[in-house]
């Protein structure tokens, strides 16, 4: 709450940190939604994992997911997907997702495009034109992404082939890099230039710290 309110400085200085993926979370939605987090699980925030992650399907379905997430205060279709895809990734809780839900997202739809346009050396973005709807192309490109990673196995848990949560990874920061905006290990460099910062601060960012690997490993 003391982040959200913004009305203390950190104990680093500066500003409090807030991810360009989170630039609405300030204000009154902030702190209102805090509260409410905090009224529905107190102080232990682990309730709110088990809620969303209970097996009420086999497997969890990334809709009955979404639904979940969706019903606290700030938490949108973007995060839905980001939290299914960890619950999938880091907690082992199977995860199914279908190429409609991985696709509803503007970026990886564009990405999906443009590597199609990379494929089959076009340059209009309109692939009706050439007779082809966008979902046709997006399937295509899909299909051949899975084949073409096939004989990688899915971080951090390496017990299957890339999945579609992969593909749409693979795609937006392709689609990033090819335009300038991601360096190689762009993620690896800040989260833990930002962990290194806050290690002294906090045990989670600590506890944190000893799981990012190093640039280039």
């Amino acid at each position: 709450m003391v982040a959200a309110t913004n009305e203390q400085p950190p104990p680093l200085g500066g500003r409090w940190p807030r991810a360009s993926e989170r630039r609405h979370f300030r204000g009154y939605q902030a702190t209102q939604a805090i509260t409410e987090l905090w009224d529905e699980y107190g102080e232990s925030p682990e309730s709110m994992v088990v809620y969303i992650s209970q097996m009420t399907d086999q497997p969890l379905l990334y809709k009955t997911v979404a639904h979940r997430v969706r019903t606290h205060r700030g938490f949108g279709d973007w995060i839905a997907f980001k939290v299914a895809d960890m619950l999938d990734r880091v907690l082992k809780v199977p995860v199914s997702f279908s190429d409609a839900e991985v696709f509803m997202f503007e970026s990886p739809r564009k990405s999906a495009i443009m590597q199609y346009q990379f494929r089959h050396d076009i340059i209009t973005e309109d692939v009706e034109f050439l007779g082809v709807s966008v979902e046709e192309a997006i399937r295509e490109i899909v299909e051949y992404l899975t084949d073409h990673f096939s004989h990688v196995l899915a971080p951090p848990l390496m017990d299957r082939p890339v999945g579609l949560q992969e593909i749409e990874t693979i795609l937006c920061k392709w689609k990033s890099h090819s335009r300038g905006h991601y360096p190689l290990n762009n993620d690896i460099l800040e989260i833990r230039y930002a962990l290194e910062q806050w290690a002294s601060v906090t045990k989670v960012a600590k506890h944190l710290l000893a799981f990012v690997p190093n640039a280039g490993d």
